[in-house]
């Protein structure tokens, strides 16, 4: 491809001199006469003029007409004929899943042509923003990616201190995954949640080229719309035309086109990031069957924040080039496998692959296929902190396949009754694995070389992780309208075919209290898990579940200024069991369930809409709603339930097996004895995940409030938007008390803050329910304001939105330990809400795009800017809760009496913020010999933090710094070899103003946890007394662990070059 690159720039530059979701539009209208009265058996044609298709319709005795099921895009001309005259409305543009309401007076002449934003016209009576393909082809995206589209919504946040792949979009302060992305009516989620960008692939997987419209909708009062939880994702492809017209492009955003300073530091960055591709549509038969099909490719290294010392990274880590390279020589020695060296910059790979068909059968039926594949693999570096060192062993590979299939049939019956009937088939293959491969052990080193943790071989994540997806979704609905109702009412069934693979500690793990104890082959904590029959297979999860809905609405037009919606829809959710495992239901008192265990919710739409004279509206949504959460987790309980897997006891090993005691087994692979042990294990040794026998699916309620004033030559729209919502939560069953109902009772035991402390005494063999608990809730204003000027060859648009968002878990993690220890709370066995890890409490937002002809009329030159101020995400200050030992009074002196596998990071405590130096609740370091010089920095700590003296900390009292990006693109159009053709030059510059000054444009944040761990946590024996020492992330200097994001902060641009042709 880079050949072909390279010959296609060359020419360039020779010929330049120096879950439902609706599918389609609809139409609706009255006919008035010059008298004002309305018209009866008026014709009126629509045609939609790119394939010259039509449908023709005629008014009612109350001169009303509907048309259904229309291409969304345009243009539109709508011809209306009539006893009492003629009018004819022309370049009418159709928003997916809205109604356009058209007020039309004919009159006595003929081929009367009025504009069609001279109308009155009604958009969802939900906020939402749409973005035309003129939008995506002008606006700047230097990563080719939706996301900068998205975010043109006041509600949406790209979160760009993560880079690359790790980017997603937060929606109404809300988790990325829990946004619901639909192509053409397809599913194009991460439905798994497996990518923290929510794509099912490692980068964007739609072609900019191929898009016609982007819808991004909050609250869609339509009851075809559920399943998310945050915003819904509508992207709308391009179809053929009467004319064969197509493009060539390829675009470069390597090294050579990107800043190298950030405030004085130099960043020497060596990376490539090139895409080419082409799109090509026309008809089959004219006028009657059309094609359009895209193909890209892109390939691109990011370079990693972190390194060693001596190796060039942006941030340099305290362990050096030479020290790597000896520990890699060592473990070569020692261990005999290659831990490999240390990665400079992730590294992809994508295709991406549509093709769309139209066919208008006849005057009643229009078809339309699409097909979608994504290809990808990249290889995901580790080094993200200054504190943990990963060798490339430790990293993985992960290949994506993802095809997508739909077949949409719309039915136009006559005047009053339209059906669709829509059928989508969507396939992910998933793979991760090591560079090294599998069967290999991992190896953690603490305090060595400067750095807290050193780790090498396998990830114990990736040790036997394979993933294989299905999702079919048949939908059927039909609407009717009569006298002033719209009615529709519809089914839907949506299943998943799930085979997942995931064995966590796989290959088993060791962990060194120093380097003297690895070269030794001594070891202080040995982990491993495995299928009882010792292979991968044998811990495989095969599963299903669906969503079976039934909607009913009915939409009113009360008058011609007021339209009412009411809806209703039913889903019924139900899945296959995963295998019983009798000790469970023994011990708990009931069975451990997958998604067997079935789960209903009943929501409801209340949607008004008035129009006032002045040209004002004002739109309310009210309703409830199905929400969306990563799949995994349900999973989960397929992978986890004790009957396939179970966790090393060395009580449960023969004499002489442990390698903590015996350096003969501790080896590469796992020891024979090990996995005899595993085959053995009984209920205790092994992790059990279930969904509790009382969950049901999440659902969240929603009002949103929106007014819209034209005011002179600006256009004033403000909207508020209230949400309380239920999520997806883990609990943990065997706290060491018998349940009471299906959960663990709070115990007597407390700590010296009073919040309780649990006897768990098992280690990575947790047992936990995945419940719904409510108290997430936003509240969210936006009022913006925009105009045209020049002619209309300008536009300028300014918004600033409000978030306060509470959220009971930031689901920001696949695994139950990670989603429990990533999580902080008072008590995460008992979430309360708390500030969202997502929330940005204020965004200001700019944009101008502007045209003009400097060259010549057939020679435009379009400027873009997109402008962004918003303060940072929340920060949490947490104990830092990892245990000497897997001993239950560890547990509880030092995990609040947790399993410290089940905490992961060791990241879901809040602080007690110390009342002063003499607080009688604390000792500092020691209760003999306190240290009152870490008091000091302790209490220093606690208001730099902004925490109240003496109380247990809330969530997100401090916040990352505020980030201010300008972007800004040049299209320049330009005559191409033939009449028709042109050429399209694009200048792309991310974070204009790093280029203008390196002091400006810093994009810095905080770890993706919204944490930061200040306190080491211990207690007295009595409990009386909290044993305080400095955590992992107590800094003065930098007391919320804020870190800068080179690659985010450094200017980057793009440069295109794309032909355009017809014929």
């Amino acid at each position: 491809m880079k050949s072909l690159r390279n010959l296609f720039m060359v020419a360039v530059l020779i010929a330049i001199p120096a879950f439902g979701q609706e599918l389609t539009s609809d139409i609706s209208g009255t006919v008035f006469s010059s008298s004002g009265e309305t018209v009866a058996n008026a014709s009126v044609t629509i045609t939609y003029k790119p394939t010259n298709s039509t449908v023709s319709k005629s008014t009612d005795s109350n001169g009303k007409f509907s048309a259904k099921g229309l291409r969304p895009g345009g243009p539109y001309s709508v011809v209306v004929t009539s006893s009492s005259g003629a009018q004819t409305i022309d370049n009418l543009r159709l928003t997916v899943g809205d109604t356009s309401r058209l007020n039309i007076l004919v009159e006595s002449i003929e081929d009367v042509v009025v504009v069609a934003s001279a109308l009155d016209g009604k958009d969802d009576m939900g906020f939402a923003t749409k973005i035309t393909s003129d939008d995506v082809q002008k606006f700047s995206s230097v990563t080719r990616d939706i996301r900068d589209f998205v975010r043109l919504n006041p509600f949406a946040i790209v979160d760009s201190v993560q880079d690359g792949e790790y980017s997603g979009v937060n929606i109404a302060g809300s988790n990325t995954k829990s946004n619901n992305l639909k192509v053409d009516g397809s599913s194009y989620n991460d439905d798994f949640g497996l990518n923290a960008n929510g794509y099912p692939g490692q980068s964007n997987p739609i072609q900019l080229d191929t898009i016609d419209q982007i819808n991004v909708r909050v609250s869609p009062v339509s009851v075809e719309y559920g399943q998310f939880e945050g915003g819904v994702i509508e992207v709308v492809s391009k179809g053929g035309t009467n004319e064969f017209e197509g493009s060539v492009y390829a675009f470069d955003r390597g090294d050579s086109y990107s800043g190298d300073s950030v405030r004085g530091t130099e960043v020497d960055r060596s990376f490539d990031d090139t895409s080419e591709g082409f799109t090509f549509g026309g008809p089959i038969i004219k006028d009657k069957a059309f094609f359009f099909v895209a193909f890209e490719t892109n390939d691109k290294t990011t370079p990693i924040n972190f390194g060693p010392t001596g190796s060039g990274s942006p941030a340099t880590q305290p362990i050096t080039t030479a020290e790597v390279a000896q520990i890699r020589a060592d473990t070569i020695a020692t261990y005999g496998f290659d831990p490999l060296g240390y990665t400079g910059s992730n590294t992809s790979t994508q295709e991406n692959l549509s093709a769309r068909f139209d066919v208008d059968i006849s005057d009643v039926h229009r078809l339309q296929v699409n097909y979608r594949e994504s290809e990808s693999e990249a290889l995901k570096g580790s080094n993200r902190n200054s504190r943990a060192f990963y060798f490339a062993s430790s990293e993985y590979l992960k290949p994506e396949v993802t095809e997508s299939t739909g077949i949409l049939l719309v039915s136009n019956w006559n005047d009053a009754f339209t059906t669709e009937i829509q059928y989508n088939n969507k396939s992910t293959d998933t793979g991760q694995s090591s560079p090294i491969g599998n069967n290999t052990a991992n190896y953690n080193i603490e305090d060595a070389f400067g750095m807290q943790d050193i780790y090498l071989g396998v990830d114990v994540y990736r040790s036997a992780n394979d993933l294989y997806t299905e999702n079919d979704t048949l939908k059927i609905k039909g609407t009717y309208t009569v006298g002033n109702h719209e009615i529709t009412a519809g089914y839907s069934d949506d299943t998943f075919d799930v085979y997942n693979v995931f064995i966590a500690f796989q290959d088993g793990a060791y962990t060194f209290g120093s380097y003297d104890d690895f070269l030794a082959k001594t070891p202080r904590r040995y982990s491993a898990s495995n299928s009882r029959v010792g292979t991968e297979l044998g811990g495989a999860a095969s599963f299903d579940y669906g969503f079976e809905s039934i909607f009913v609405q009915d939409e009113i037009s009360v008058s011609d200024q007021l339209t009412v919606t009411l809806g209703l829809r039913y889903d019924d959710v139900t899945g296959s069991a995963p295998p019983k495992n009798a000790g469970f239901q023994e011990t708990y008192g009931f069975e451990n369930y997958g998604l067997d265990g079935g789960s209903s919710a009943l929501s409801w739409r209340f949607g008004a809409d008035y129009m006032f004279d002045d040209g004002s509206a004002l739109k309310l949504v009210n309703g409830t709603y199905t929400t969306r959460f990563p799949l995994v987790w349900a999973s989960n309980a397929y992978s986890n339930n004790g009957v396939q897997t179970a966790s090393y006891s060395s009580s449960n090993a023969v004499e002489g097996c442990d390698p903590t005691s015996n350096p003969a087994n501790v080896t590469s692979t796992m020891p024979q004895c090990v996995k005899d042990a595993i085959a053995i294990a009984p209920l205790r040794d092994s992790t059990i995940v279930t969904l509790s026998p009382d969950f049901d699916w999440p659902t969240m309620k929603v009002l949103n409030v929106t007014y819209e004033k034209p005011m002179g030559d600006w256009f004033v729209v403000a909207s508020y938007l209230k949400k309380d919502y239920e999520q997806a939560v883990y609990k943990v069953l065997n706290t060491g008390d018998a349940l009471v109902g299906n959960q663990a009772p709070i115990p007597a035991l407390k700590a010296p803050d009073g919040r309780p402390i649990y006897n768990m005494d098992t280690y990575n063999s947790f047992k936990v329910a995945l419940n719904n608990q409510g108290g997430g809730s936003a509240e969210i204003f936006t009022i913006g304001a925009s105009r045209a000027f020049n002619d209309g060859a300008s536009e300028f648009s300014i918004n600033y939105t409000n978030q306060n968002v509470n959220e009971i878990t930031g689901g920001n993690s696949s695994t139950a330990n990670s989603s429990f220890g990533k999580s902080p709370n008072v008590n995460p066995n008992a979430p309360r809400p708390g500030t969202s890890a997502y929330e940005t409490e204020h965004r200001l937002v700019a944009t101008l795009k502007s045209t003009h002809y400097f060259f010549g009329a057939d020679k435009p030159t379009t400027f873009s800017l997109f402008a962004e101020r918003r303060s940072g995400y929340p920060i949490s200050a947490v104990f830092e809760s990892k245990t000497a030992d897997r001993s239950a009074a560890r547990y509880q002196r030092e995990a609040f009496g947790f399993d410290d596998g089940l905490q992961d990071d060791n990241s879901n405590f809040l602080v007690y913020a110390p009342s002063g130096i003499n607080d009688p609740l604390v000792c500092w370091v020691s209760c003999t010999s306190p240290d009152l010089e870490f008091a000091a920095d302790a209490m220093r700590m606690v208001k730099a933090l902004n925490l109240t003296p003496g109380q247990i900390a809330a969530k997100g009292t401090a916040n990352a710094p505020w980030n201010t990006t300008i972007d800004l693109k040049i299209t320049q159009i330009l005559p191409g070899f033939r009449d028709e053709d042109e050429f399209v030059l694009t200048l792309g510059i991310q974070n204009l103003l790093n280029m203008l000054n390196d002091d400006w444009g810093t994009i810095r944040g905080r770890d993706y946890t919204g944490t930061v761990a200040i306190f080491d946590v211990d207690m007295t024996e009595d409990f009386s007394r909290y044993i305080l020492s400095e955590g992992s992330e107590f800094d003065l200097s930098n007391p919320g662990d804020i870190y800068t994001s080179f690659n985010a902060s450094l200017w980057r641009a793009q440069l295109g070059f794309k032909y355009n042709f017809k014929f």
